[in-house]
C-alpha cells in the first residue's frame, strides 16, 4: 500500500440519559484477529501510544478507526485496523474490558509497571478526594440529563398525538422498498450488527464525526422529524429490514436515548440512512451534502392542526431539555477539568522510557 489510508472517527461509549453507556466490545468487531488492552490511570500514556500505532498504520497505507473518549476531546479510547482485524483499546473504568480469548486473541498490557507508587502513595488523599469529586460530577450530569429525558418524552407524547400513523408507516415501507430495490435477500445468513455511537455529548457540547463515515460513493438517505414523528422508529425498522435482507450493518445509537438509533451504514451496499433532526440529530458538512439522495420529512405525516394545540407544551418541554443538557454539560466540564488534576498526580510519577518499550513491543506485533 502506497497512500495514506483513510480515517473513520467514532464513540465507542457515551454520556447518556442511562448514565455512561458502553459499546467497547464493538471497537474490534465479533471477530478480532488481535486485540490489545491496556490498562493504566489517567495520564500514563494510554492515548500517546494508540495514537503512534494509528500514525504508523495510516502511513502504512492502512485505514484506521479512532474510537474517542466522549468525556476528552483529546484522548482516544481505541483504535481499530479493520484490513488486519487487530486493534488495541483502553480497558481501564468506566469502560472495564477483559480478555475473552487470553493469548490466542487479547493481551492485556499493563502500565502500572510504569509509575513510581511511591510517589503516588504520597498523594494518596489528593487523588482519593479527586476521585470522590470527579464521581459527583458525573452522577450529576447523569442525575440531569436524566431529568431531561423525562422532559423530552413528554414533549414526544404531544407530538405523537399529532401522527397519523398510516402515513408514516407507508413512508416507511416506501423507504425500506427504495433502499433494497434490486438487491436479493439472504433470509437464511446470519447477519452481523455493530454497534457504536457517532456522536457525543462532551464537556465541550454535543459532538459528532459523521462526516468521517461517509464515503465517496456511498448513498445517503436522511430523515428529519419533531422528536415522536417516528424518525429513530424509522431507522430502526431499516435496521431490522437488513438483518431480514441478510445484510451486515453498522448502528449508530443516540447519544442522548442509547436505546434508540440515529444512523444505519449498510457497507455492502454503500447506504447510510441519518436523522438530522434536533436536538440530537447529525449534520453534514456542505461537501457531504452532495451525497444525499433523498430527505424524508416526517412532519408531513403530522396533523398540523392538532400540533399546533400543542405548540406551547411541546416548546416548553424542549426549553427544559435545552437548559437540562446545558448544565449536564457543564457538570461534565468539571468532571473533566478534575480528570486533568488527577493526570497531574500521574505523570510525574511514570517512567515514559518504560512506556516507550511496551509501545513499541505492541507496534511490533500489530505492524504487518
Amino acid at each position: 500500500m502506497s497512500t495514506i489510508g483513510r480515517i473513520r472517527r467514532l464513540f465507542p461509549g457515551g454520556n447518556t440519559s442511562r448514565g455512561f453507556v458502553s459499546f467497547y466490545e464493538h471497537i474490534t468487531g465479533q471477530n478480532p484477529v488481535r486485540r490489545f488492552i491496556i490498562k493504566g490511570g489517567p495520564g500514563v500514556g494510554k492515548s500517546t501510544l494508540m495514537n503512534k500505532i494509528a500514525s504508523l498504520m495510516l502511513e502504512k497505507g492502512f485505514d484506521v478507526e479512532y474510537h474517542h473518549c466522549s468525556s476528552d476531546k483529546r484522548s482516544i479510547d481505541g483504535v481499530m485496523i479493520p484490513a488486519t482485524g487487530m486493534g488495541i483499546m483502553d480497558g481501564t473504568a468506566p469502560h472495564i474490558v477483559e480478555p475473552q480469548v487470553p493469548g490466542a486473541i487479547d493481551e492485556v498490557v499493563s502500565l502500572s509497571e510504569c509509575w513510581d507508587e511511591r510517589i503516588l502513595i504520597k498523594q494518596r488523599e489528593e487523588l482519593q478526594d479527586c476521585s470522590k469529586r470527579m464521581t459527583g460530577y458525573f452522577n450529576g450530569a447523569y442525575s440531569l440529563l436524566k431529568e431531561a429525558k423525562i422532559a423530552h418524552e413528554e414533549g414526544k407524547g404531544y407530538v405523537l398525538e399529532c401522527l397519523d400513523e398510516p402515513s408514516g408507516k407507508e413512508v416507511t415501507r416506501g423507504l425500506i422498498k427504495e433502499i433494497f430495490a434490486g438487491i436479493p435477500p439472504q433470509f437464511e445468513r446470519k447477519t452481523n450488527e455493530r454497534h457504536l455511537f457517532a456522536s457525543a455529548i462532551t464537556p465541550d457540547g454535543l459532538m459528532n464525526h459523521v462526516d468521517t463515515l461517509i464515503q465517496p460513493e456511498m448513498k445517503v438517505y436522511t430523515i428529519k422529524g419533531q422528536p415522536g414523528a417516528g424518525v429513530k422508529e424509522t431507522i430502526a425498522r431499516l435496521a431490522q429490514a437488513a438483518s431480514e435482507w441478510g445484510i451486515d450493518s453498522e448502528q449508530f445509537h443516540c447519544p442522548f436515548e442509547p436505546d434508540q438509533l440515529d444512523m444505519i451504514i449498510l457497507p455492502s451496499i454503500n447506504v447510510s440512512v441519518m436523522n438530522v433532526s434536533e436536538p440530537f440529530g447529525y449534520n453534514l458538512s456542505a461537501d457531504k451534502e452532495s451525497r444525499i439522495v433523498r430527505t424524508v420529512d416526517l412532519n408531513e405525516c403530522l396533523v398540523k392542526q392538532m400540533l399546533e394545540t400543542h405548540r406551547e407544551e411541546i416548546k416548553d418541554a424542549r426549553d427544559r431539555v435545552n437548559s437540562l443538557v446545558g448544565k449536564a454539560i457543564l457538570r461534565l466540564s468539571k468532571a473533566k477539568a478534575v480528570h486533568d488534576e488527577i493526570e497531574s498526580y500521574y505523570i510525574p510519577a511514570m517512567n515514559f522510557d518504560k512506556v516507550d518499550k511496551i509501545a513499541q513491543m505492541v507496534i511490533e506485533k500489530m505492524i504487518v
